[in-house]
């Protein structure tokens, strides 16, 4: 026990504050009882005296370096755990329903206006939905964002208990998801992309009013559920064509139909945005 106590000690290196009294060995675990915050002080500048409200354990990582925690496991999983109880350590209660479970808070130092770190610009809470049971725990994930010159974080997106998804932020594909391609010969003529998003340019052969022509969208990326969205979105007579998407694995099939009374010859492009899903 002893021993164990101080190779945990010596390891860490931990501020003055450490005592390796406090170290105990329960078979596999080795728990620290705190009774103070401590702090791992890495680089030997950063004074060790600043800790968020509420703070046990502190680690200082050296300048320049990524400082982080890492768990090892061999042959399991690594878990780590946010845990928490209502009333006191000798008397826990249940949570109860609007309980914060546990949050994961990001945060950064500023100058103009400081110098301090800012509350908490974005985060990732654990909110419960009921008041806790055996048989009744249910919870919700809580994301927060801080938009570009404000200082206030607003919360934007839940995953609720029941798995739906709501927000209140733009929902969409970012750049690099998308790309272009542009059809030769004629409207029949298939194209490959392979992306959830991108234009597609087709080919200016005409097209005889209340027409159909099919070509096949080769996108490793459509599952046979999945839905394709297709818009005219440039090029050509907006609003004379009629788009149709048919998913199937790895491609879809897409009808464009002149929906005028006479012939078009036009390089329409289309846009389409790709949307997994499921029938069972």
């Amino acid at each position: 026990m002893g021993n164990i106590a101080t190779a945990f000690a010596a390891a860490f290196k931990l501020a003055d504050n450490t005592d390796p009294a406090d170290c105990q060995a329960l078979g596999a675990t080795i728990e620290t009882a705190v009774g103070a915050p401590r702090t791992h002080n890495k680089n030997a500048y950063a004074a060790p005296t600043s800790m968020p409200s509420g703070g046990v354990l502190r680690s200082i990582g050296a300048d320049g370096e990524n400082a982080g925690d890492v768990l090892d496991a061999f042959g399991g999983v690594p878990t780590g755990w946010l845990r928490r109880a209502n009333g006191t350590g000798a008397s826990p209660a249940a949570v109860a329903s609007g309980d914060i479970v546990g949050r994961w808070n990001f945060t950064g130092y500023y100058v103009t206006g400081g110098p301090a770190y800012a509350t908490a610009p974005a985060s990732l809470r654990c909110v419960a939905t009921q008041n806790w049971s055996s048989t009744a725990q249910g919870a919700k994930l809580v994301w927060s964002a801080t938009a570009n010159g404000s200082a206030t974080s607003s919360d934007y997106w839940t995953l609720d208990h029941n798995g739906s998804f709501t927000g209140t932020g733009a929902f969409g594909y970012a750049t690099g998801a998308g790309g272009t391609v542009t059809q030769s010969a004629s409207k029949a003529t298939g194209v490959t992309l392979s992306k959830l998003s991108g234009d597609i340019t087709l080919n200016n052969a005409a097209l005889a009013p209340a027409t159909i022509v099919s070509f096949v969208l080769t996108n490793s990326l459509i599952g046979a559920t999945d839905v394709l969205i297709l818009n005219h979105v440039s090029g050509g007579t907006l609003g004379a064509y009629a788009l149709n998407a048919r998913c199937a694995a790895g491609s879809a099939t897409i009808d464009v139909r002149n929906a005028t009374g006479g012939s078009l010859s036009e390089a329409i492009v289309i846009r389409f945005v790709l949307i997994k899903a499921a029938n069972s």
